[in-house]
């Protein structure tokens, strides 16, 4: 058997769907290949979403789906802070009348069952997972994917959202700047007493930023970055140990509090591709770049991913033009610089406030203190972090 495709996304993560609904939108027909089943699994991690990403996904009539289960972050509390000390917030963040923080969080299974349910309803998309890929050919006219059971996939452009150990991106050797922090992030969901009223919080301690983000209900997803050692010893705790640990470093902020789950602990790097794409093949998500998680832009940054790739593709079938030919050079220019200068900030970010010299903890301070007083500046920081600045794809404009 075969089937033709103007696109093949490999990887059914949120990215990989994301973009599968993405393209379908801009009139591609779609076929979405993973090697696992894509069911919902319990997953503790949360994800934060910029207010350009939820313009993508209310674009992708995706928001309807989880309506009442995203939790909108209204305030942020920064702290250049020391276990055992009172936190004191150094830069602030308050929705006022003249800076409107546009950020939402929420949890993965619930962002992923949503975009899983408009994949299967949408009839551009064809999804087969788990499937097994036994050959992919990268021809000069077209991509050929052989499946098990004689099932032969054909396309005119590949997308790998396979994730940052992307098997695709290693086999169109395509390199990587690899820089390992040496650091381990720990994510869990926590209940707590006091609301947090939209409040989101980040300490920096000389281990790595530790941050709670508000959920719905009276629920927060923790965020602790520390070394290698530390992480590994906090995860040997059992569970009222680490809550004490937990409730010491943020002294009692959201009153008492307990471990809503289990926790999980991964390891952080700096990963940029040193290019986006190769014959027929594009990267999108963590196949291309794996960030910090210091300012909550790595998924937001395979969302504008997707909705590059989606203009161009929509231009080029639109024109009559192969999608693997400029489509993908325009794709790559598009989206390279913005990404590397990201992944270039929040590397300059970890280095700066994740270390003990006391003279730059009082530079920190000090230039924290002085964007706190300062309007323009703090406005100047949200527009950037909305992600509604530059060059944006039509799928993150409201006008559409």
């Amino acid at each position: 058997m075969q089937e033709k495709f103007n696109i093949v996304v490999v990887g059914a993560g949120l990215v990989g769907l994301t973009t599968a609904l993405a393209c379908a939108k801009k009139g591609a027909s779609v076929c979405l290949l993973d090697k696992k089943s894509p069911s919902i699994k319990r997953d503790m991690r949360a994800s934060a979403i910029s207010a350009s990403s939820f313009v993508l996904l209310k674009n992708l009539d995706v928001t309807e789906l989880f309506e009442g289960n995203i939790q909108a972050i209204d305030n942020i509390f920064i702290s250049d802070s020391q276990v055992g000390r009172k936190n004191k917030f150094n830069l602030q963040f308050q929705n006022s009348n003249n800076i409107n923080y546009k950020g939402y969080m929420i949890d993965n299974s619930i962002l992923k069952d949503a975009l899983l349910k408009k994949v299967n309803k949408n009839p551009n998309i064809s999804i087969k997972a788990p499937v097994k890929i036994l050959e992919i050919l990268r021809g000069s006219r077209a991509v050929k994917i052989n499946l098990e059971n004689s099932h032969i996939i054909e396309a005119s452009l590949l997308a790998a959202a396979d994730g940052k150990k992307s098997s695709l991106r290693k086999s169109a050797d395509i390199g990587v700047q690899f820089t390992s922090y040496k650091q381990s992030a720990i994510v869990a969901t926590i209940d707590h007493e006091f609301p947090h009223n939209g409040s989101a919080y980040q300490f920096f301690f000389p281990g790595g930023p530790l941050a709670l983000l508000p959920l719905t209900k009276n629920r927060s997803s923790i965020v602790w970055s520390d070394t290698l050692s530390a992480s590994n010893a906090a995860m040997s705790l059992n569970d009222t140990d680490f809550i004490d640990e937990l409730s010491h470093r943020i002294r009692g902020l959201l009153g008492e509090i307990k471990l809503l789950g289990t926790r999980q602990s991964f390891p952080l790097n700096l990963q940029m591709a040193e290019n986006y794409s190769a014959n027929r093949l594009v990267l999108v998500g963590d196949a291309a770049h794996s960030i910090h998680p210091i300012a909550g832009q790595g998924l937001n940054m395979g969302f504008r991913d997707a909705a590059a790739l989606a203009d161009n593709v929509g231009r080029s079938i639109h024109e009559g033009i192969d999608l693997g030919g400029e489509v993908i050079k325009k794709y790559e220019k598009w989206r390279s610089f913005d990404n590397n200068l990201l992944c270039i900030t929040t590397d300059l970010l970890n280095r700066l406030f994740s270390n003990k010299n006391s003279l730059l903890r009082f530079a920190r301070r000090l230039g924290l203190n002085s964007v706190n007083h300062s309007e323009l500046i703090k406005t100047f920081f949200i527009e950037e972090a909305s992600g509604l600045t530059g060059d944006l794809p039509t799928l993150l404009s409201e006008n559409i």
